[in-house]
């Protein structure tokens, strides 16, 4: 944080709405729209915001893409976000979301064969 604090999070993802994409011989692009939550924010290891209500004020969009990716045999997706400014993470949230949102944000998920294209799949 701030470039010298050793500071952590743990965030989370919602599906906001189905993904978008397509996939062909080359592989996977896609779009996902999430709502990112926080429920911990630490500096030097200690609790300094997050819980149930820390989340993004708006939805995430998420590109993604995969090489190599086939519905029989899943794959590795990545992408990339901007996380928006965030709300609800406690008496620090502007400090919080001053340090935290903004682009260049990377993501890496793992899809099992068969789920992509189908509701809730990657």
């Amino acid at each position: 944080m701030l470039g010298f604090l050793p500071a952590g999070a743990d965030l989370s993802f919602t599906q906001h709405e189905r993904a978008t994409g397509t996939l062909s011989a080359a592989g996977l692009a896609g779009t996902a729209r999430v709502d990112v939550r926080l429920p911990s924010v630490r500096i030097f290891g200690i609790e300094i915001g997050g819980g149930g209500t820390c989340a993004t004020a708006s939805p995430t969009v998420l590109a993604l893409a995969a090489t190599g990716f086939t519905r029989e045999a899943g794959g590795t997706v990545t992408g990339v976000y901007t996380l928006p400014a965030l709300q609800g993470c406690g008496p620090l949230t502007p400090f919080i979301s001053a340090v935290t949102e903004g682009p260049g944000n990377t993501v890496t998920l793992t899809a099992a064969p068969g789920t992509a294209g189908q509701a809730g799949g990657s």
